[in-house]
């Protein structure tokens, strides 16, 4: 049995490493994210988190809600251009960051008191990204051997599934 070129292009360019994701660049397009919902546009937005692979579900809520807002201002104020909702809004965010932003990403050596301790506990080095484990189930055996095993039977004619079939029931 012979694997199609395209499976293999496929697995091999899944295989390569990439440039390691970090809390900086998860935190940077989570940025770019909201700066573009200020514009209204939900479909531009999404466009972007498939493009970029991130999508942040503690900041998504806060990304249809500034969605929303800058749709409800272009119709409040018909002469109001996009750049002047884009600005009101962005003022808005800049205010409020540390509530719209995944705490977890903006985590850069604060102290956090322990109640009732003199100690503080310093959050230095947390990364997200990098310190999440990999979940071996969804990652591998429910996503590379699924696409594998779709392109190496997929191809086959009938007569050569049931060949297959009579060497599966074999092996009980």
């Amino acid at each position: 049995m012979q694997i199609p070129f395209s499976l293999l292009w496929l697995l091999t360019g899944l295989i390569q490493a990439d440039v390691p994701c970090s809390a900086e660049g998860v935190l940077s397009d989570v940025k770019s994210q909201v700066e573009l919902a200020c514009l209204g546009i939900a479909q531009n937005v999404q466009n972007l988190q498939t493009k970029n692979g991130v999508k942040d579900g503690y900041t998504q809520f806060w990304i249809d809600e500034l969605v929303a807002c800058a749709q409800t201002l272009r119709k409040n104020d018909p002469g109001q251009t996009a750049a002047d909702i884009q600005t009101e809004l962005l003022t808005w965010v800049h205010d409020n960051s540390s509530d719209i932003y995944n705490p977890f990403l903006t985590l850069d050596g604060e102290c956090l008191s322990n109640k009732g301790s003199d100690t503080a506990n310093v959050f230095t080095g947390l990364d997200p990204a990098l310190d999440t484990p990999v979940e071996i189930l969804h990652t591998i055996l429910l996503g590379i051997v699924k696409y594998l095993w779709h392109g190496s039977h997929t191809p086959w004619t009938a007569s050569q599934k049931k060949i297959y079939l009579v060497h599966l029931q074999s092996t009980e």
